[in-house]
């Protein structure tokens, strides 16, 4: 079973956006429909939207927070996250960077949508530190930090392990990871779309 992680903007102006609400909701929804596991930093925004869309599919979908508090009550009253409807929260007690460097390296695959500096974060540890076979994908014009990833990837001269897929429609780069992913495997996964 694949593990995609989706980070994005948790508050602030891209969270809100309804374009952008939607399209994290589609984004959950179809990495449960294809069988993957979806993995967020068990924050509130756009990577909980995700979940959401996750946890409506009629297939059971494993949605895994990483938080970066040290317990449940931590997690509520200090980061004010949510703790539904995630199959599980794991809490690491890293605080926010911390926590990015356990969610993106726990995953076979990351999405990007919108974001500020937490999802750059996430973006560069991605980038940056990513295995043979680790594939970005990056939600097109959903705006933020996101939208400016190629610029950055450009101007800093250096290359990735990682593949990177950047889309428009959340429901086609899903399908294209997944299948990425099959590739990158050299098999026929056991994860087989529903």
């Amino acid at each position: 079973m694949f593990t995609v992680g989706v980070f994005g903007s948790a508050s602030g102006t891209g969270a809100n956006e309804p374009g952008n609400k939607k399209a994290a909701h589609s984004l959950g929804y179809e990495i449960a429909r294809n069988g993957m596991t979806i993995i967020t930093g068990a924050c509130n925004g756009l990577p909980h939207e995700a979940v959401k869309g996750a946890r409506e599919q009629k297939y059971t979908a494993l949605t895994i927070g990483i938080s970066p508090a040290m317990n449940r009550e931590e997690h509520v009253e200090k980061y004010q996250a949510p703790t539904d409807p995630f199959s599980a929260l794991i809490y690491t007690g890293m605080e926010r960077k911390g926590r990015n460097l356990i969610s993106v390296r726990s995953c076979d695959a990351a999405i990007f949508i919108g974001g500020r500096m937490g999802t750059l974060n996430e973006f560069t540890i991605a980038y940056d530190e990513a295995p043979d076979g680790f594939i970005i994908g990056i939600l097109a014009d959903s705006g933020g930090l996101s939208s400016e990833f190629a610029k950055l990837v450009e101007k800093s001269g250096k290359g990735s392990r990682a593949s990177i897929i950047t889309l428009a429609d959340p429901i086609k780069l899903v399908s294209r990871i997944f299948d990425e992913l099959l590739l990158s495997r050299g098999s026929k996964s056991k994860t087989a779309r529903r």
